[in-house]
């Protein structure tokens, strides 16, 4: 396909960058929610000291010497702050994203997408623009309307394509690679930045490059290779996660450690939870319901009794302490009292920002659920036109345009357990994203879980392969509208329509559940189609778990003003049960949506 025919091509750019890609992330001064309820930035070196007072709905840590934040009110807007509180980019967007590779994706007000440069003026504006990733190392990954499909592309900053991505999923580059899925045998792989296969697809899972080693799946369990594709670390391990430093964090039996790059055990696993160092020599973890940090050793030198802890940063770390958020130095001593409330969004971005300062990995912060764009009018008005003409002409051309449009077709998220049932693609015009359906009884359902980015929504141990595994989870009131149009949550009697549908309620685990991916045993026959999968729950503490034993489901249907209920799909047993008490509407947890 000429690649002329996508319509923003036409985009051209004569601006120079500024070289060096690595975004700095500044921690000398954090935001923290102020008593009335609006962000501030306090000194945490000057004991908390306001340097900025409070003003501001939504604010993140300060990047390249810009923060992103949101001015207060109903119709709020976003803008570009210094270290003074002044803008130095205007609040006139109503999305935006932080800035990387000194770029950043904006949007005004029923206005097409546009790239900025830290001095607010427009790069290039694409009008076709769904959605898109923050760039990294000069690329974006981004989703676009063509002849009303959505179509995912890596484009330079010039607005060029970089890479076409031929797969039906295709993960951000990192180190020069990015992993991607065969379309028959669904293994996963990698190509480098020309698009090239380098490793083969022979993986059931494969994250994101660093220093030259990636962490992959074969069959239940994760090991690592090197850049040849050979094994330098043996899959054995229930999960494994690059730190820094050539170190990964290994979970083995329900319990958390450390390897080094050649696989052998430097903290053995003993830990109920763990962040990473990320380049500091302490790192947090959890014993007996509490946070503490160790050193490089495994040794203790923080005692745990914090209810959440976050790696540190230079010299300080934020901590959740009776309800409050503060700061401590690397004796464990406040330096900033636990004063203040935070919204769980702040502490991932926290996390987030310790991880990129230490390996340098695309930008995805608090802001990151505004990397969905508005469709504005025009371009709505132009999808409804090819919807309406691909109706009047449904098989005319059809050939042609698959053949064309086959080395730029959207990616679909790789789930296993597909079966025979009557099954079709719903397409979310929101960002482009594909997902399975299916017919059960007189009900159409999402096969997959949504993985539609939203306020009040995250990955699962805030790792984007997660999402791509599991969906996203949502607290409750974000769950009421995170469907796309034409589809809604269910209520709990449309779920129990769903149990009837497959033979009620004591076969009904297992005929939901996926054959594959359910630990100790748990998986299902799948003969619905539903393909369900554990990907477990989320609090607002920054906490997760249960990931590979229980999938839970929200509902529509609230219990009181606190509790809502949800259906959880578990390893241990193929019924189902309903449930409320006890889980209040903040928690975490996954979306199907069913068909209006």
């Amino acid at each position: 396909m000429n690649r002329k025919k996508l319509a923003f091509i036409a985009v051209a750019c004569i601006l120079c960058f500024a070289c060096g890609d690595k975004t700095k992330v500044d921690f000398s001064i954090v935001p923290v929610m102020g008593s009335n309820g609006e962000y501030q930035y306090i000194d945490v070196s000057q004991k908390g000291k306001v340097v900025i007072n409070p003003q501001f709905s939504e604010a993140t840590i300060f990047r390249d010497g810009l923060a992103l934040v949101k001015t207060s009110g109903s119709d709020g807007k976003w803008g570009y702050i210094d270290k003074k509180g002044k803008f130095v980019i205007p609040p006139v967007y109503s999305y935006a994203q932080t800035f990387g590779s000194g770029v950043a994706w904006v949007q005004m007000e029923d206005q097409p997408p546009m790239l900025i440069d830290k001095k607010g003026k427009m790069i290039l504006q694409i009008d076709s623009l769904g959605a898109a990733i923050p760039f990294n190392h000069g690329i974006s990954s981004i989703t676009i309307y063509s002849k009303g499909k959505g179509l995912t592309m890596f484009i330079n900053k010039k607005g060029e394509p970089a890479i076409a991505v031929a797969e039906e999923y295709a993960d951000d580059i990192n180190d020069g690679f990015y992993s991607f899925v065969n379309r028959e045998t669904r293994k996963y792989g990698y190509k480098n930045k020309n698009g090239e296969i380098t490793i083969n697809p022979q993986f059931d899972g494969a994250a994101r490059f660093f220093d030259g080693m990636a962490a992959v799946q074969v069959g239940e369990k994760e090991g690592a290779i090197d850049k040849k594709g050979d094994i330098i670390i043996n899959p054995q391990y229930d999960n494994l996660r690059y730190d820094s430093d050539g170190l990964f964090r290994a979970k083995m039996g329900g319990k958390w450690g450390w390897v080094d790059k050649k696989g052998e055990i430097v903290v053995n696993p003993q830990f109920d939870n763990a962040e990473g160092y990320y380049g500091s020599k302490l790192a947090p973890v959890e014993m007996g319901g509490k946070y503490g940090y160790i050193d490089k050793k495994g040794q203790i030198v923080i005692n745990p009794q914090f209810g959440v802890a976050t790696p540190f940063n230079g010299d300080y770390a934020m901590v959740y302490s009776d309800g409050k958020v503060g700061f401590i130095n690397k004796k464990g001593d406040f330096v900033v009292y636990p004063l203040y409330d935070l919204k769980s969004e702040n502490f991932i971005e926290y996390i987030n920002a310790s991880r990129q300062n230490a390996i340098d990995f695309p930008v995805r912060y608090i802001s990151d659920k505004n990397r969905t764009f508005q469709v504005y009018e025009k371009l709505a008005e132009k999808i409804r036109e090819w919807e309406e003409e691909k109706a009047k002409k449904p098989n005319e051309g059809a050939e042609k345009e698959e053949e064309e449009m086959a080395e730029y077709e959207e990616p679909m998220p790789p789930t296993k357990g597909m079966n025979e049932a009557e099954s079709d693609v719903l397409t979310d015009r929101r960002e482009g994203k594909q997902y399975r359906t299916v017919k059960i009884g007189n009900q159409t359902w999402m096969a997959q879980n949504l993985n539609y980015e939203a306020n009040g929504s995250v990955c699962y141990e805030n790792n984007s392969a997660n999402c791509a595994k599991y969906g996203r989870l949502y607290n409750w009131n974000t769950a009421k509208s995170a469907c796309p149009s034409g589809w809604h949550l269910p209520s709990k009697s449309e779920w129990e329509t769903l149990d009837n549908a497959v033979g009620g309620e004591d076969v009904a685990g297992k005929k939901l559940k996926a054959k594959s991916g359910w630990n100790d045993g748990g998986n299902g026959t799948d003969e619905s189609g539903f393909s369900g999968v554990p990907g477990g729950r989320g609090f607002s503490d920054g906490n997760f778990n249960f990931a590979g034993n229980i999938g839970f489901y929200w509902s529509a249907s609230e219990k009181n003003a606190k509790n809502a209920y949800y259906r959880p799909l578990r390893n241990d047993t193929d019924n189902v049960s309903w449930n409320a008490d006890g889980v209040n509407k903040g928690y975490l947890f996954s979306v199907r949506c069913v068909k209006d």
